[in-house]
C-alpha cells in the first residue's frame, strides 16, 4: 500500500501484537530509522522495550539525541543502545592494551 504508516494505526495491530506476545517468548521487530519516518515512534510504544542501534562514526550525537527524544516523548521504554561498526583497530578503542579482548 502507498500509505503503510496508516496500517500501524489500525486496531487490528494491537490484536496482532498481543497474539504474538502470547505465542512467543521473544518477538523482535527491525524497524526503519527512528527519524526517517513516523512509523517507528508510532509502533514503539506497543513494545515492552526498544534497543536502539547506532552506527559508529556515522550517526551524530545530535541525531541520536533527537531520536531518543522522539522515543521518550512517546513514553517508550528504551532498554539500551547498541553501537555497531566500531573500528577496533583505533588506538583509543581499547583499554590496558587488550584490543582483541574487547572486540566482539
Amino acid at each position: 500500500t502507498n500509505q503503510s504508516g496508516e496500517l500501524l494505526l489500525k486496531p487490528s495491530l494491537e490484536g496482532m501484537l498481543e497474539e504474538m506476545k502470547a505465542s512467543y517468548d521473544l518477538v523482535i521487530f527491525n524497524t526503519a530509522p527512528i527519524l526517517a519516518t513516523d512509523d517507528t515512534p508510532t509502533l514503539a510504544p506497543h513494545f515492552d522495550g526498544v534497543l536502539m542501534v547506532i552506527r559508529a562514526q556515522f550517526t551524530s550525537a545530535k541525531l541520536t539525541q533527537n531520536a531518543l527524544n522522539a522515543l521518550y516523548q512517546r513514553q517508550v521504554n528504551v532498554l539500551g543502545l547498541i553501537l555497531n561498526c566500531v573500528d577496533t583497530e583505533t588506538p583509543d578503542y581499547y583499554y590496558y592494551r587488550y584490543p582483541k579482548y574487547y572486540a566482539a
